[in-house]
């Protein structure tokens, strides 16, 4: 994780089993990480592999909180099936776009700052 330009920037490191105990643990590592002030976060998830629903459902209820918008840069289809999975079924309470290019992104998180 790390703050620049008042976006918060998260890449997932590979992890073979994303569980609903693992979501806890990274909402509230985020949420200590930004000191309980609100940002647009630009997520990367491309080393993962497995999330449980519960897990997903974890992210898009307590996970939405300190948080304005998401970005999720998507590099293949797979990436792309969790990402729409997680907005489309979980229906998280911010903003979510999915993104190829970054900068694209970030140019959608700028009117969340």
């Amino acid at each position: 994780m790390s703050i620049r330009d008042g976006i918060l920037y998260i890449t997932y490191k590979p992890i073979p089993e994303l569980d609903l105990r693992a979501a806890k643990k990274i909402v509230a590592g985020r949420l200590i990480f930004q000191r309980h002030q609100s940002y647009p976060i630009l997520c990367r998830i491309q080393h993962l592999k497995n999330i449980s629903d519960q897990a997903l459902d974890h992210f898009a209820t307590k996970g939405s909180l300190m948080t304005s918008a998401v970005a999720i840069l998507t590099n293949n289809d797979y990436d792309q099936s969790l990402a729409l999975l997680f907005r489309d079924v979980h229906h998280p309470q911010v903003p979510v776009k999915l993104f190829k290019s970054e900068l694209n992104a970030l140019a959608f998180l700028q009117d969340y700052k």
